[in-house]
């Protein structure tokens, strides 16, 4: 699976660009799979993304492989609350927000 980080357009209610966010795209290895854009995590700052991406790059393989597509917090702290709220606080601080 490759991850690659893309820009994303932010739109106004008129349905016009009034601005961007990165966010993340999944590139399955098998070539029979769509490559697919996951809501979370994304970031108004792109070198933040690319650091969470890097230091998580496993557990996102995994969480995306296990076919869940939110609470990828849950996914990696399982039900350590105050551990996920910690980290999304961490990343949110950087400009990243993870679920």
């Amino acid at each position: 699976m490759e991850m690659k980080v893309t820009d994303k357009s932010i739109y106004n209610f008129a349905g016009q660009v009034i601005g961007k966010n990165w966010g993340l795209e999944v590139i399955p290895t098998d070539p029979a799979e769509k490559s697919f854009s996951p809501v979370y995590p994304y970031s108004n700052n792109k070198e933040s993304l690319e650091e969470f991406i890097s230091m998580y790059k496993e557990e996102l393989e995994s969480f995306f492989e296990s076919g869940e597509r939110l609470y990828f917090c849950r996914h990696v702290w399982e039900n350590n609350t105050e551990r996920r709220e910690q980290m999304k606080e961490i990343w949110y601080c950087k400009g990243v927000i993870i679920n």
